[in-house]
């Protein structure tokens, strides 16, 4: 689970980050189309994401990489990458907003090429809001449930920690002891309220990386 939300909080951090630099600031025809497909996922069961995965990789790339009954694992970070990029995006977006577009202009007519501009002005001013949506995006990959048991149960030795806890809970039926199930939920919830604590401390650190 660390592995595959690693991953896919990576890919988040790019892809978002992207989709919502191009938003606030391209004025380019689509781009409110853009914002609309990159924030459809939080709208879509993760049930039908689940099933949509299994039947296209299992069709179209069958026997390589990417084929879910093979390789589940793969598939499981883009899940996580689609149904999880949307808080990302929505927080870098914001901290865009609040960005006036002026001190880009400024360092670019000092010479600046727009893509040091971005790493030099523009992320220092919205790092919080870009380490808050990576942890809340994190959190969300570690909890994921209804993806994690559909494509957990192609290929159960690839299964992250929520298609484990279900496995244990279904089997400790038989014997009657939850103690293993109830100790993955506990490093679970470390995790998580580890990880939500930082977030609420950075988010909070307004000016924090205006030095960087």
């Amino acid at each position: 689970s660390l592995v595959y939300s690693t991953l896919a909080v990576l890919l988040i951090l790019v892809v978002g980050a992207s989709v919502a630099y191009i938003v606030a600031r391209r004025r380019i025809p689509g781009r409110e189309l853009l914002d609309t497909l990159s924030t459809i996922p939080l709208a879509i069961p993760g049930i039908l994401v689940g099933v949509g995965y299994i039947t296209f990789f299992g069709i179209f790339f069958s026997n390589t990489i990417f084929d879910p009954f093979l390789n589940p694992g793969t598939l499981l970070v883009f899940t996580y990458t689609v149904r999880r990029m949307p808080f990302t995006l929505r927080s870098v977006f914001a901290g865009l907003q609040q960005t006036h577009v002026n001190l880009e202009e400024a360092a670019m007519t000092q010479g600046a090429t727009r893509t040091r501009t971005f790493f030099s002005i523009v992320i220092p001013l919205i790092a919080t809001n870009v380490i808050g949506g990576v942890l809340l995006s994190f959190v969300y990959c570690m909890n994921e449930v209804s993806t994690s048991l559909m494509l957990g149960a192609l290929n159960p030795s690839q299964g992250p920690i929520t298609f484990l806890m279900a496995q244990l809970i279904y089997g400790s039926a038989a014997v009657g002891t939850v103690s293993i199930t109830a100790a993955l939920g506990v490093v679970l919830m470390t995790l998580q309220i580890t990880a939500i604590t930082i977030s609420n401390y950075v988010l909070k650190q307004r000016t924090a990386f205006l030095g960087v």
